[in-house]
């Protein structure tokens, strides 16, 4: 099997250069791209392997990044919103030339200690926690963790560095879609039970509507315990089919979700309305939207950049202790994307 040394000879650099390079060792940035792409193509070309034992007790590092996963139920598992963001931070770690390891519970069943006992043990160079497996008072169990963590949501009050969305910002670009239409009627259709996310929703709904001029209205559908997405699909299209048989004013909906949308879609279609003709309509996430039909208007969740933007800002954090304490405390956050498809379309009266 080839060597660093043999690489280094084919190149025409040192050792040093070569080992810097494969490993991707502090400092392998400096080298050329010409460099890089010269030594990287010569180890592929003797079939050099890295022997990853080895270059962790070299260097410290493992180049594998784990990811809190709580046990996934049946249910989970067809939640596209969490598998979304698994593959997310998944893609985001190939890329950075890392491994990926998910973590769940030990044989204690607790979740974040075993994440957290993983981290402290080396056996991944740093974790990034979803915010749904920290929800309230979990959260203070990662302050004191010496290596690097990255939060991906809305965790709360954290000293770790935290990757979200504006949320507020997506529902304006929304709102601002509608207004250029032409809608001044618009409904917002959430949950009776709104979350801390669904409340910042709401609440920028309601502002850009003021601000706007727009008249607003708003539905709140129950959703049942231990929900599966046809659940929600239905809990709204009974609400929504029942609402719209009745005189109404209003042209446009924006959704807490895009699956609340979907149950949108079944009601208007149920009485016989169409969409967008008689109603326009908004989701949030961008997992099942553009199936839709029509394909969905959506403000994307931007779960490959989130899982992006978190890699790289936990790869900082272990290059750098400097870099680490620097991003202790910040919040990144992403703006996300109205993808603009045929379920909005000026209203009929226009």
């Amino acid at each position: 099997m080839a060597t660093l040394r043999d690489i280094a000879a084919h190149a025409g650099v040192s050792i040093c250069t070569v080992s810097k390079i494969l490993n991707r060792a502090p400092g392998w940035q400096s080298y050329t791209p010409t460099c890089v792409a010269r030594v990287q193509r010569i180890a592929s070309q003797l079939g050099y392997r890295r022997h990853y034992v080895g270059v962790a007790l070299q260097t410290g590092r493992t180049d594998a990044l784990g990811m809190v996963i709580p046990s996934l139920t049946p249910r989970d598992m067809r939640n596209g919103f969490i598998t979304s963001l698994i593959s997310g931070v998944e893609i985001g770690a190939r890329a950075a030339g890392c491994h990926f390891v998910m973590i769940g519970p030990g044989t204690d069943g607790d979740i974040l200690a075993n994440s957290l006992r993983v981290l402290e043990e080396g056996r991944v160079d740093g974790l990034i926690v979803p915010w749904f497996a920290c929800r309230g008072t979990l959260v203070h169990r990662l302050e004191h963790a010496t290596k690097p963590i990255v939060i991906i949501g809305d965790a709360g009050a954290t000293t770790q560095p935290v990757v979200t969305i504006d949320h507020a910002e997506g529902i304006r670009q929304a709102m601002h879609h509608l207004h250029q239409l032409g809608h001044r009627h618009v409904c917002w259709c959430g949950t009776r039970h709104p979350s801390a996310i669904e409340q910042q929703r709401y609440h920028a709904f309601t502002q850009a509507a003021r601000e706007l001029g727009m008249h607003t209205e708003a539905l709140r559908i129950p959703i049942p315990a231990y929900y599966e997405m046809a659940d929600v699909i239905s809990a709204a299209r009974r609400l929504v089919g029942a609402r719209a048989q009745q005189t109404i004013s209003t042209t446009a909906t924006i959704c807490y979700n895009e699956v609340i949308a979907l149950g949108v879609y079944a009601g208007m279609r149920d009485i016989g309305r169409d969409i967008p003709r008689d109603m326009s309509v908004i989701g949030f996430d961008d997992i099942y939207a553009c199936l839709a039909s029509p394909p969905m208007t959506v403000v994307s969740h931007m779960l490959d950049e989130l899982g992006t933007r978190a890699v790289h800002l936990l790869l900082r954090m272990r290059d750098s202790s400097t870099a680490a304490q620097r991003v202790r405390g910040q919040r990144i956050i992403v703006t996300p994307k109205l993808m603009i498809r045929a379920s909005t379309a000026p209203p009929p009266n226009l």
